[in-house]
């Protein structure tokens, strides 16, 4: 559906602010990250100057984080919750703009789905809902620490 979307709807100012980014490659920008302006770059080298070339990048990442939502839930709790989570996300206003338009928010979210799921992966090591329930239910008791419960510790102070 956004596939669709993105070649019928016209840019945004804001949109076509950062294509221009990518008309002129750079490793820096003064007010914006380059990862924007070298996927602006790419696609529209591939698909020519189009608003689904524009957008394409920005789609990619959207579902790359939908996957990674996915991925997550899985280490941390079940498949079912995890679908429900990425259902949660594609209809959730504020994640529309990390999944359709060229804006910063789509290397973002999927900069941070990418490391909350390495977070996952280190913390609860694949296993599904290990020591979850110790987040929920407050912090353990002292002196009883176990491996599970110090990475919830961390997490609780950062």
């Amino acid at each position: 559906l956004r596939l669709a979307a993105a070649g019928a709807v016209p840019l945004a100012p804001e949109e076509a602010y950062h294509w221009n980014f990518g008309q002129h490659p750079a490793l820096s920008y003064f007010d914006h990250p380059p990862l924007l302006a070298w996927t602006s770059a790419i696609a529209t080298a591939v698909f020519g100057r189009n608003e689904f070339a524009v957008r394409l990048a920005p789609i990619l990442m959207g579902a790359g984080a939908a996957g990674l939502i996915f991925l997550t839930g899985t280490v941390i709790f079940t498949a079912r919750a995890s679908f429900l989570a990425v259902l949660a996300w594609e209809v959730l206003p504020a994640a529309m703009p990390a999944s359709i338009g060229l804006l910063p928010d789509g290397p973002l979210a999927l900069g941070w789905t990418a490391a909350v799921y390495g977070l996952a992966l280190a913390f609860w090591g694949g296993r599904p809902r290990a020591g979850w329930h110790h987040s929920v239910r407050g912090l353990p008791q002292p002196g009883r620490l176990q491996p599970d419960q110090r990475y919830v510790l961390v997490l609780h102070a950062g």
